[in-house]
């Protein structure tokens, strides 16, 4: 008996202004924290699946599993050499907000962390940004045992990163930890 399988419908072919049209370009400054999302999530539409797998998946460091989630946040106005956008990533224990740069040649640059939270069977680590009008991005981070019952500041650090003109993320040279 020969068991015939479903034709797998290819997914449609997208460009990069396809990629760039699900990010609202946003003024400056701009406030990540674990709730944005859930403004991200009113205001914007999913990511095709196509759009994930010719955009997203070549520039993450790992393959997600198949519950691992990917949603559009917004891109920077102003950026005239290159252009920079920031999506969600959710997967397992783990949220993250990444700030991917690209060249004229829609090439990526760098991609960076910038926010989110991880968990463990131990600790909780979230860390909340802003980024200013001159693309320098103010991270805060803290530790908290997941049994504790008051978050103690003492576990907090303070940490800068910021956007060159040429889309290159960097740490900032004059941070200063709190």
């Amino acid at each position: 008996m020969r068991v015939s399988l479903p034709c797998m419908k290819k997914l449609p072919e997208y460009t990069f202004d396809d990629y760039l049209s699900c990010f609202p370009a946003v003024d400056l400054p701009v406030n990540l924290t674990e709730a944005s999302i859930y403004s991200f999530e009113k205001e914007n539409k999913p990511f095709p699946q196509g759009i994930i797998e010719q955009f997203i998946l070549p520039i993450e460091s790992e393959v997600p599993d198949e519950f691992t989630e990917f949603f559009p946040c917004f891109q920077l106005r102003d950026t005239h050499q290159f252009t920079a956008v920031v999506y969600w990533k959710a997967k397992l224990m783990q949220y993250e907000f990444i700030l991917a740069t690209y060249d004229e040649k829609n090439q990526l640059i760098k991609s960076a962390v910038i926010a989110g939270t991880k968990t463990n069977q131990e600790q909780i680590l979230q860390s909340v940004a802003h980024i200013d009008e001159e693309w320098r991005i103010h991270i805060v981070e803290g530790v908290q045992d997941v049994g504790a019952k008051a978050y103690d500041p003492k576990n907090s650090n303070h940490y800068s990163m910021e956007i060159l003109d040429t889309g290159e993320i960097i740490f900032s040279l004059n941070d200063e930890l709190v």
